[in-house]
């Protein structure tokens, strides 16, 4: 251990708002702690002791040590700050306390007692010792006595697992302690040291699979158990964690947080929030009785790395040192991860008008496509907000969604149900006439809005169905359906079509998509606006070579073609009439993105179709589109089947905005925006 480094005199009048100089201090504190022993051992006292500058440089002063009373070594201590008279920088950040723990030592009156407990954090048992309960009584006092934003946790090693279990359970007392957290122990298999990154991820996917099932099994086995509850509870602790990728100890916190964001971003996030909550050891030993207490898993944090080069960190000593983080000059990098608990704020942002809503919009013109389009796509929005602001519980002046409709002067009408799970899935709105000075015969008297796909725990699991049934095409024989078209047939018998508009996205674009077809087919032609609606198909428009992509498409539309000939030709009982020319009258407003997949093949399906009229064979792809060879070959077997994405006539709005992931290419945010690059072209059916 090296001596104060006089180098960071700059910082002994400067405790300001720099998480730089906060890190040095907090680990210069936990090397107090570490002397605090050392002085113990060596029996030294007075002007030979080591440790009291370790704190007094920073104005700190021993208020007692914490001692483990099986071998009586100091293994941490409680400071308190003595600002000076002239230091003018005692802004709001300084802690009045700083608790901090050592890690292990190799001296040998300390050593054994170390190692035992070292032991213990691996079996999961730290809890247990007398060395935790000592330090957790001392947080407990102090909490009690001057308040959680007065204290600080700080710890390295064996010292940061001390601090990590004691911050966790004061943050499900709602009390949470900013917390310093060096190289803190992650036991686990060392997935993080393996080269092949896409071993690595296959590893780490697996791993959750098998927590996730282990999980869900033992949650069957036993009704009164809530495994998350606890988890859940710590998500808005967010301790700082500082990992050295060189320290295969406390390494696998990079990957933990880099595979939690992986997992969100495939869609798998509902397997990750199982598997992140315990390990494999933690659920083997519960399922045969035993009590553990799982350390090293934390929903939420504020991860610093140490990406200093390797020279500078030759050796593991140096790269699990506590030494390091003393250091001004560091190569880091920094970011926050957070649960999916902890996440529900930033949501909830999402679904704030006031940050993410088209502001832009302050004189309507309802003339303009674009505004129609920002509107049609906020009272979609408002729908995903209603039932957000449901499953939180949030009423009144709380409540998200009213802006994404007041502020276009709509008024929520009613609301639409679904029977099964009883989530709100669309609304209907109807604009007042009397609270804008517009009066343009493109305004809809009614918007009847459909939101799509949530991944909130009391709405996912029936969205989920629906998006099964919906590639079954099934989607025309659920409940969820049935309620909406009722409302829609409600809304244009009392109104007539011309008053009522359409709009949905994802799921509740395919919703309206069918609703606005059954519709058509009466000779009420709906204005509808449907935003990323799923197209059930092979994903051609992902073929990167224009020759095999259009090659692909013209032998799937002799395939679908001869398919629908050869039924035909047996349905004694075919009607004279044809439900999809009768459609063509009908065209929908569909706004899609290239980049997601769920509904890109609608470019490559109309521009197809043109394709085929001018090569003269514009009669087979007639047979070709109005269906797929999923619905012609449940229709040869005898079952009813209703393929939702396929319409004669569209006016295709396109994206060629670039979006960094998926999810902002499917997302209905996109289409709030006037800086968009937007292609757009109408397609008609001809007979």
């Amino acid at each position: 251990m090296l001596l104060l480094n006089h180098s960071l005199a700059t910082y002994a009048l400067k405790v300001r708002q720099n998480v730089h100089h906060r890190r040095i201090i907090a680990a210069s504190l936990v090397c107090g702690s570490y002397f605090l022993e050392h002085d113990r051992q060596e029996n030294r006292q007075g002007c030979e002791a080591l440790a009291p500058q370790w704190w007094e440089f920073f104005n700190f002063q021993l208020l007692y040590p914490l001692i483990d009373s099986n071998d009586f070594s100091i293994f941490g201590a409680v400071y308190e700050y003595k600002p000076v008279a002239f230091n003018k920088h005692q802004t709001g950040i300084v802690p009045r306390y700083i608790i901090a723990f050592r890690g292990t030592t190799i001296k040998k009156q300390s050593v054994s007692q170390d190692l035992w407990l070292d032991l213990n954090i691996i079996k999961h048992g730290l809890h247990q010792s007398t060395r935790y309960n000592v330090a957790m009584e001392a947080v407990q006092n102090m909490v009690s006595a001057v308040g959680a934003s007065n204290v600080w946790l700080a710890g390295h090693s064996l010292g940061s697992s001390i601090a990590m279990l004691v911050g966790k359970n004061m943050a499900k007392t709602g009390n949470y302690l900013e917390s310093y957290l060096f190289n803190t122990p992650f036991i686990a298999a060392p997935i993080e040291k393996i080269q092949s990154e896409k071993v690595k991820r296959g590893a780490r996917f697996a791993g959750s699979l098998v927590k996730a099932g282990l999980t869900v099994a033992m949650k069957g086995s036993k009704e009164n158990r809530s495994p998350d509850d606890s988890f859940t509870a710590l998500a808005a602790w967010v301790p700082k964690l500082f990992v050295n990728p060189a320290d295969h100890i406390c390494c696998e916190y990079i990957g933990y947080f880099e595979h939690r964001d992986r997992m969100e971003y495939l869609g798998v996030s509902g397997i990750e929030k199982l598997a992140m909550q315990t390990s494999v050891t933690g659920l083997l030993k519960s399922a045969i009785g035993r009590e553990s207490e799982v350390i090293h898993v934390v929903p939420s944090a504020s991860l610093t790395i140490n990406r200093s080069p390797s020279w500078e960190l030759p050796t593991f000593m140096q790269a699990h040192g506590i030494q390091q983080w003393l250091k001004e000059d560091l190569r880091l990098n920094s970011k926050a991860s957070q649960s999916k608990q902890k996440k529900i704020e930033k949501i909830g942002s999402k679904r704030d008008f006031k940050i993410t809503g088209p502001l832009h919009l302050t004189n309507v013109d309802w003339k303009s496509g674009h505004h129609r389009r920002c509107i049609a796509a906020s009272l979609v929005h408002g729908v995903y907000a209603l039932e957000f602001d449901r499953q939180e519980k949030q009423q009144g002046c709380e409540a998200l969604a009213p802006p994404w409709w007041e502020f276009f002067s709509f008024q929520l009408l009613h609301i639409l149900v679904d029977s099964i799970d009883s989530s709100t899935f669309g609304a209907i709105y109807e604009f007042n006439s009397n609270a804008t000075k517009y009066h343009f015969a493109r305004i809809p008297r009614y918007v009847i809005a459909f939101r799509g796909t949530t991944i909130k725990k009391h709405s996912i699991s029936q969205d989920v169905k629906l998006d099964l049934q919906l590639i079954k095409h099934g989607l025309h024989h659920s409940p969820r359906f049935g309620i909406a078209m009722q409302a829609v047939e409600n809304m244009v018998s009392v109104a007539g079509a011309c008053n009522v508009w359409l709009a949905g996205h994802s799921l509740g674009s395919s919703i309206a998509m069918l609703a606005g077809k059954n519709m058509a087919k009466t000779g009420n032609l709906l204005e509808a606006y449907l935003f990323n609606t799923p197209f059930v198909s092979a994903p051609i428009q992902r073929i990167k070579d224009e020759k095999v992509r259009h090659g692909v498409r013209i032998a799937s539309s002799l395939v679908k073609a001869g398919l629908a000939v050869a039924i035909k030709g047996k349905q004694d009982s075919k009607k004279s009439d044809d439900p999809f020319s009768v459609l063509s009258a009908w065209t929908p407003n569909l706004f899609v993105n290239p980049e997601d997949h769920v509904c890109s093949e609608y470019i490559g399906y109309f521009k197809h179709r043109e394709k085929m009229e001018s090569l003269g064979v514009g009669r087979i792809e007639r047979y070709a589109t109005q269906t797929s060879v999923t619905g012609l070959l449940k229709s040869a077997t005898g079952m009813e089947s209703e393929v939702i994405h396929l319409i004669p006539s569209a006016h295709v709005t396109i994206n060629r905005t670039p979006s960094l992931t998926f999810k902002k290419a499917h997302g209905i945010h996109q289409w709030l925006r006037d800086d968009l690059h937007l292609q757009s072209k109408a397609y008609r059916y001809t007979l």
